[in-house]
């Protein structure tokens, strides 16, 4: 991991395109750093972090928070509880779906995806006011401005400033953009081995935060 300011960053793309700021702006490589970190988050999901949740007696389903991408690990105190799909778990487990954990004599085993903003489990905590702990991806840090520092892998921000360079110059023709070929090749190349889609196992690039840190 390695410390960046927007203006470094900036500055570093800029030394990239022989230090043209007046035909490539400030603002505008700003911006388009944001929208490739973002990108190379959804690729390789590099930016992890875990948030907890009080279970609500009998309750079922939960909301994933909003700046979750991808939830990938549930526990409950410590015990890690095992993902499912959601169609087999309730063909599963049938008429006993909606009866928590005092009624099954079970402690809860199951969670599952349930769209893309909510999550269920099974059994339900049937005692409620126990924490449950939520892990995956989440929204990067962005440049809200050049003063920004964002902590960021090295090879990862590499990858990203080879696909700004190769971004801002997408606008021109003939040979400048021939060239910024190559940096699309790179940064598609590193996305592709280090993808976190292979598995649900954990990314090789992996800051792991609490939110709200």
């Amino acid at each position: 991991m390695a410390l960046y300011t927007g203006s470094s960053a900036i500055d570093t793309v800029l030394s990239r395109l022989e230090n043209n700021d007046a035909f490539y702006p400030r603002e505008y490589i700003r911006k388009t750093l944001n929208l490739c970190i973002q990108n190379s988050n959804l690729w390789i999901g590099w930016y992890q972090g875990s948030v907890n949740i009080d279970t609500v007696k009998d309750r079922v389903a939960y909301d994933v928070p909003n700046n979750f991408i991808f939830p990938m690990a549930l526990s409950l105190a410590g015990r890690t509880i095992n993902k499912s799909a959601f169609g087999p778990l309730v063909a599963d487990n049938q008429k006993l779906w909606k009866q928590g954990t005092s009624n099954t004599g079970r402690q809860m085993t199951d969670w599952a995806l349930l769209g893309l903003r909510k999550f269920v489990v099974y059994p339900a905590d049937s005692v409620g006011g126990r924490v449950m702990t939520l892990s995956g991806v989440l929204e990067p840090p962005l440049f809200a401005d050049e003063a920004t520092t964002l902590s960021v892998p090295v090879n990862v921000m590499n990858s990203i400033f080879d696909f700004v360079t190769h971004v801002v110059q997408v606008r021109l023709s003939g040979q400048p953009f021939l060239q910024s070929m190559q940096g699309l090749k790179i940064y598609a190349q590193a996305m592709k081995q280090n993808t976190m889609w292979r598995s649900s196992g954990q990314p090789y690039y992996a800051d792991e935060v609490k939110v709200g840190e």
